[in-house]
């Protein structure tokens, strides 16, 4: 778990995310998403197999996802309330493909590097 922030239309939020190497898109939820700017009405949607099933969550492109000193822009982001409420947001592959990423399970540290 870290803490990411998000920036997007009309706002900036720091969420709680879950880092996930098999989610393709940044996951961030529908009240996350409308507290920033968008307007989810209007959203195109995607066809995402998820845990739960298959689902079309609308899909933004978030302005900017920050990690630390670590940034990238035009993040191509989903929608989507997480069932089960522990977890409300995933740093997916949209970000992560971005950089250079580096585990050592032996010490159980990662490394995120702008390459």
């Amino acid at each position: 778990m870290l803490f990411v922030k998000i920036a997007g239309q009309r706002g900036t939020r720091e969420i709680l995310s879950m880092l996930d190497t098999g989610a393709s898109f940044v996951v961030i939820s529908t009240e996350d998403a409308i507290g920033i700017g968008y307007d989810l009405s209007a959203a195109p949607r995607s066809r995402v197999v998820t845990a739960s099933g298959v689902v079309e969550p609308p899909r933004i492109m978030l302005r900017r996802v920050s990690v630390g000193q670590l940034y990238t822009e035009d993040v191509p982001a989903i929608c989507y309330d997480i069932p089960g409420g522990e977890i409300s947001a995933l740093l997916g592959l949209s970000f992560l493909e971005r950089f250079k990423i580096s585990l050592d399970y032996k010490t159980s540290t990662m490394e995120i590097v702008d390459p």
